[in-house]
């Protein structure tokens, strides 16, 4: 039952309203505490509205996931719905497929409070029939009230979408990121692609990992040796066995993420155990330090 997740089925009707409840309890308890002069009247307020403020992530999310002038459309294709479901009895089917992932994702969102953009693609999908009625609206406007052939309406519409669209899609995405290409590419110029290695990292690992591995014949695991807490034991000793137990060759020190009390097991590193390989730095990591394990 636990390999077909089985469980999260039956419990994701009535785990959403008992974390629901503990959230609003525990607001409550907080309230009781000495807090600044305004927050206990605002979290009177908010433990009352937590289900709004759930709407609100889900709405936030949608927006951004369609992207603002395909949302702007999708409203737009929701005037008259009724009337064209009842013209065509497909468009219930999946308008009560979009209506259903948006009620599935309320009930995620009260459950975990976790949301990103991928998520949305379940309500994405039936309900892009709305964004093509908007842009019939859309057509038939530009027909009417500037009396334009079909085919100029068309091709006014194609270069608006496309002045929106392409600024978004030609802006370099997440260029931060290259520090960690950087360190994996240079995992990988040392020790070559014949063989899987093996990295230490908390939280860039599977970044780290991948680029150190992206010319390997096969497909590691990505995220193998991000328990670093687990890795590092209870003392330097310890960290250095569990290292080279697990055939770890690499591991990368991050400020932000790295246990503060076992900064002491890099500072006082033993040369002959580790090799300084290289410093960065990143806004999520802090400073970043590659080191080899002798």
């Amino acid at each position: 039952n636990d390999f077909h997740r089985g469980y999260e089925v039956t419990t994701k009707l009535s785990s959403p309203m008992i974390e629901y409840g503990n959230l609003r309890h525990s607001m409550a308890e907080l309230m009781n505490k000495p807090l600044d002069d305004n927050l206990p009247a605002f979290l009177h307020k908010a433990r009352n509205l937590v289900w709004l403020i759930g709407i609100g992530t889900i709405f936030k999310y949608a927006v951004r996931a369609y992207f603002y002038p395909f949302f702007l459309i999708f409203i737009i294709g929701l005037g008259g719905v009724w009337g064209k479901i009842k013209e065509d009895r497909r468009i219930l089917y999946l308008t009560s497929v979009a209506v259903s992932a948006l009620l599935l994702l309320y009930m995620h969102v009260l459950q975990t409070w976790m949301m990103f953009d991928r998520f949305l693609a379940i309500f994405i999908f039936p309900s892009f029939i709305f964004v093509g009625f908007g842009l019939e609206k859309i057509i038939h406007f530009f027909r009417s009230r500037f009396h334009l052939k079909e085919s100029i309406a068309l091709s006014i519409l194609c270069l608006l979408i496309l002045i929106c669209a392409l600024p978004k899609n030609l802006k370099p995405r997440e260029a931060d990121k290259l520090v960690f290409k950087r360190i994996g590419e240079l995992i990988a110029e040392r020790e070559g692609n014949s063989q899987v290695i093996a990295i230490a990292a908390p939280h860039s690992i599977r970044w780290i990992s991948f680029y150190a591995n992206v010319k390997y014949k096969g497909a590691p695991c990505p995220e193998r040796n991000h328990d670093i807490e687990n890795i590092i034991g209870k003392n330097y000793g310890e960290f250095v066995q569990n290292l080279k137990r697990r055939g770890i060759r690499y591991f990368l020190w991050e400020e932000k993420h790295w246990p503060k009390e076992s900064t002491y097991l890099i500072k006082g590193g033993n040369v002959k155990d580790f090799i300084k390989l290289g410093t960065w730095t990143h806004p999520d990591t802090g400073n970043l330090i590659l080191f080899r394990v002798m």
